[in-house]
């Protein structure tokens, strides 16, 4: 992978370069580890400086209680994001409203979230709040191009434009 492709990805909690998500969110492996023998402990944590502001002063990791805290907002907000809300009665459609009988009036447009698999899908890590789920988005959509290519390149012209001639191949497009 060239220097170009390759983004620096930091912890979210102490800015420390990171190479894997730690508990599905962008940390580094010390603060996971960290955040969760905390977790385990019964005592109570004191901020350093008392002020519990230690974030702002660069003080992040000495302070054990900022450091948690900052963990735990950030592991509540990923976590938050990722349920699903139960339906409620009034966003259930009828029968008919779910199922057109016209297969050509389903869909109107392509949903914003639809990947294309034509082409690259990329996003800005640092407008969303779920940048996992983006650099996942991401890799899929590269894979299905790289994919796209190697069945392209595999396939042997004559073969191709028979399968066309004879109707095998479809309307579709590959």
């Amino acid at each position: 992978m060239t220097a170009a492709l390759k983004k620096t990805i930091k912890c979210l909690i102490c800015g420390a370069p990171v190479n894997h998500s730690h508990l599905g969110i962008d940390s580094c492996r010390a603060c996971a580890v960290f955040y969760k023998r905390t977790v385990d402990q019964k005592h109570q944590l004191v901020c350093k400086s008392g002020t519990n502001d230690c974030r702002k002063k660069g003080t992040i990791i000495s302070c054990r209680k900022c450091r948690f805290d900052r963990f735990k907002s950030i592991y509540d907000r990923a976590c938050a994001s990722e349920r699903i809300e139960p339906i409620q009665d009034d966003d259930v459609l009828s029968d008919s409203e779910q199922c057109p009988d016209d297969p050509t009036k389903a869909v109107d447009e392509p949903s914003p979230t639809f990947i294309d698999h034509n082409n690259y899908f990329d996003c800005v890590p640092s407008s969303s709040s779920t940048p996992i789920i983006d650099r996942m988005k991401q890799a899929y959509s590269a894979l299905c191009i790289a994919r796209k290519a190697s069945e392209m390149s595999s396939l042997n012209d004559t073969v191709l434009h028979d399968q066309k001639k004879n109707g095998r191949y479809g309307s579709h497009s590959i």
